[in-house]
């Protein structure tokens, strides 16, 4: 994997630990925004885990397939 997919990863994981550091201090959780949240995650994962040519553990890609089903999950079923 490049260097700029690696980036542009640990990018998208703080940018959404830290959306949902603000968004626990909103008064209600807003359903699009976790969903929204979770599809951008679905999209990394497919990008990241494509770089992966060798038998190698892929902790981003693990990363955010974990938050792409958290995020999906809790804004379908529990918001």
């Amino acid at each position: 994997m490049t260097k700029t997919y690696k980036v542009i990863s640990i990018l998208i994981i703080s940018i959404t630990l830290i959306w949902l550091v603000y968004a626990g201090f909103q008064p209600k959780w807003i359903k699009w925004e976790l969903m929204t949240a979770g599809g951008i995650h679905f999209i990394m994962s497919f990008i990241i885990n494509r770089q992966y040519h060798n038998w190698e553990y892929n902790y981003l890609g693990i990363i955010h397939g974990t938050l792409m089903v958290v995020l999906m999950g809790w804004g379908y079923f529990f918001v």
